[in-house]
């Protein structure tokens, strides 16, 4: 340090040292941080720093140990109590380096993965204050720009307006005439132009050829191109690309689509030109490969995933609008083909899975595709399997032989959306890419978990949780459960920062007995208020009338929310918490009831400091021996411990009450004995248990 100059503060014995645009502050008296005398280490009087930038664009400031300067310290990003974020010294500041040995790197930043927690945050959390802190040192950091920022300085700006979606089939059209353009040119390819081929096609009746194959690395993913078929014909063409491993390292995989006239042959020998001065040439295998244009998207979706560059998407919509015909089969035609789909178990966000029966005189069918609305699924081959269906031999008297393999089940997958499934079609598809259409009786639809209970899925695949598609369709479960529960929805709002959550039940006993134990208990502490989290079923009036009888006669703050359905009560607790602008919280799930022991130990965990996670046990009354449970049916917190764990909580759905989804018990947990029983044993069963087991996986 002697090395260094520096300069003294002649009032309160203060040294300065200047760093560039800002100065740094040894404090030898009062201090430049707000140091807890009570609980700061025995060297945090050497700790000082500052934070610099604290806003949407970045984190960011400086922090050093004056007793060790080659120390790297570890800064905190706390919402009230809770750390949500950490990072560590170490960057390289010129401006300290002109004070300060060259090995003092106290520059920190916090990466950009913080700033995108605080996002999150907002729009429940917009209240709290934001702190800095020195990781074991419990030094608090001054901001350079006085007050301390808001969580809410952090929310989400408003979204950019979305550009117009990519309108392929005009894009094709313009392109086509550019080509047209260039027929009276005359067609000379340079030496060793091929740079790909071409190895399956499909042609529609709407001026679509689909092409896949592949072709050196390029950057253009659409052109007027020409073809030379005996004739030169023009075309447009757009591309998408994937990578293939059967290639060279210089050439990707494509798949394209080609607005022409051309209409290719088995025994067809094209040669198609890219570009004004013929850049590329692609030929075909040959004999030509030519599929149906549905075999051709099955083709296609193995691979769209894959696609990193071009027109995947647009190939999808475009070709869902253009797989061919969905008209019914013209009256008079000869019946050869008749289907029904009996169940129709609808999944959003995953396709659905059906039962039915199919007969086909004269060809097998190879597989099916359903149509709903606007939405076209495919039948995955996998998930396929056929029963003896004896009740449909009437259909084809005669036709005994086909009945054992008449009926079969199948999981048709989808991005599914439950706003247009109008107008059911089953499309049968023959072994030669012939297809017939069956009209499918809407009242056989029925969405999964909503109008039937998921349970309903395994009359169908019995051993559905060891199927491959599985993963999938829990996660799909977990949205819907996610995007049904509706929220929380305010009916009586009375601020409190402390507060005990309870879920009403929907028994109309259990209800009065919960409105008369609130009463009891109404001065729970000095400002602790009471929310009810009601559903909207059958019960919802008398918890009104009950509520607004504990209104006006407890001297505490009270508050009525409701949910759709109480048992996804957790899930609304964050909006909850926020409405009411609390600091610590104690929930009580549906079906607890606190003992008096248990609303001791909830005074006791909203008066604590700093409020760590604490479990109020919950014991069965029928064994009163039995030891209890410590799960997230009861149990105490802050808001922003809460809301933060949510952020990557796994999406666990049902009463899911013996899974504890919150934080495991460490340490700093308290756990509450004999504070809470159940009124009425929660039921998970085994369907339930796996679907949130593969959201912990």
């Amino acid at each position: 340090m002697s090395s260094r100059s520096s300069r003294a503060d002649p009032s309160g014995g203060r040294f300065v040292f200047p760093v560039s645009n800002c100065c740094m502050f040894i404090n030898t008296t009062d201090g430049r941080l707000p140091l807890d005398a009570a609980t700061r280490s025995a060297d945090a009087a050497t700790l000082r720093g500052e934070v610099e930038v604290c806003d949407a664009n970045g984190i960011s400031g400086w922090a050093l140990d004056l007793a060790d300067l080659e120390r790297r310290l570890t800064v905190q990003l706390l919402i009230e109590d809770t750390v949500i974020a950490e990072c560590a010294t170490g960057i390289r500041r010129g401006d300290i380096d002109e004070i300060m040995p060259d090995d003092a790197a106290a520059g920190f930043l916090f990466p950009p993965a913080a700033l995108a927690t605080l996002k999150r945050l907002a729009a429940r959390c917009g209240d709290a204050e934001i702190s800095l802190r020195i990781a074991g040192d419990d030094v608090l950091l001054p901001f350079a720009r006085a007050p301390a920022p808001l969580v809410a300085a952090f929310g989400a700006p408003a979204a950019p307006a979305a550009a117009p979606p990519l309108d392929l089939a005009a894009r094709l059209e313009e392109w086509h005439a550019q080509a047209r353009g260039q027929l009276d040119q005359p067609i000379v390819p340079p030496p060793d132009c091929l740079t790909g081929l071409i190895e399956v096609t499909a042609v529609g009746d709407d001026g679509l050829v689909w092409i896949g194959g592949w072709m050196q690395r390029q950057d253009a993913t659409g052109a007027p191109v020409v073809l030379v078929d005996k004739q030169t014909i023009a075309a447009g063409l757009a591309l998408a690309f994937y990578e293939r491993d059967d290639v060279d390292p210089d050439c990707h995989g494509f798949i394209g689509v080609l607005r022409t006239a051309w209409r290719p042959r088995r025994m067809s020998d094209p040669y198609l030109y890219l570009g004004d001065e013929i850049q590329a040439e692609l030929r075909c295998i040959t004999p030509l490969r030519l599929i149906t244009v549905p075999e051709f998207f099955d083709f296609f979706e193995t691979r769209r995933e894959a696609c990193h560059t071009g027109h995947a998407d647009a190939f999808a919509t475009l070709g869902q609008a253009k797989i061919d015909q969905w008209a019914l089969d013209p009256p008079g035609a000869a019946v050869t083909a008749r289907a029904a789909l009996d169940i129709v178990l609808a999944l959003p966000g995953f396709g659905c899975i059906a039962t039915g029966w199919a007969i086909s005189l004269l060809q097998p069918v190879e597989t099916f595709l359903l149509k709903l609305g606007d939405h076209v699924l495919r039948c995955d081959p996998d998930t396929l399997y056929f029963k003896h269906r004896p009740d449909v031999a009437g259909v084809f008297p005669g036709c005994e032989g086909l009945l054992p393999r008449a009926g079969f089940t199948a999981v048709f997958r989808g991005d599914l959306a439950l706003d247009n499934l109008g107008q059911p079609l089953l499309k049968l598809v023959f072994a030669d890419g012939t297809f017939s259409n069956q009209p499918v009786d809407p009242r056989a639809l029925r969405q999964l978990g909503r109008a039937v209970p998921l349970e309903a899925a395994l009359d169908l695949y019995p051993s559905l949780m060891s199927e491959a598609f599985f993963p999938a369709f829990a996660a799909a479960v977990r949205r819907q459960a996610q995007d049904g529960h509706g929220g929380c929805r305010p009916h009586t709002v009375n601020p409190a920062r402390r507060v005990v959550v309870l879920v009403a039940p929907d028994d109309r006993s259990a209800l009065f007995l919960l409105f008369e134990a609130l009463g009891q208990h109404a001065r729970l502490g000095d400002g602790t208020g009471f929310a009810v989290i009601a559903g909207t079923g059958e019960a919802r009036s008398i918890a009104v009338a009950l509520f607004a009888g504990l209104q006006r006669n407890a001297p505490a703050p009270c508050s009525l929310f409701f949910v759709d359905d109480p048992e996804e009560s957790l899930a609304a607790l964050p909006d909850v918490l926020a409405a009411l602008g609390a600091r610590n919280f104690v929930y009580v799930g549906p079906d607890v009831v606190l003992t008096p022991a248990g609303w001791r130990a909830a005074a006791q965990s909203l008066t604590d400091a700093g409020t760590p996670l604490s479990y109020f046990e919950i014991a069965d009354p029928a064994l009163p021996a039995s030891p209890g449970r410590v799960t997230a049916a009861c149990f105490g917190w802050t808001r922003i411990a809460l809301t933060a764990w949510a952020l990557g909580a796994p999406d666990h759905i049902g009463a899911c009450h013996d899974e504890s989804p919150l934080p495991a018990a460490g340490p700093e947990t308290t756990i509450h004995p004999g504070a809470a029983w159940f009124s009425r044993l929660p039921v998970v069963t085994p369907l339930i248990a796996a679907i949130n087991a593969a959201a912990d996986a």
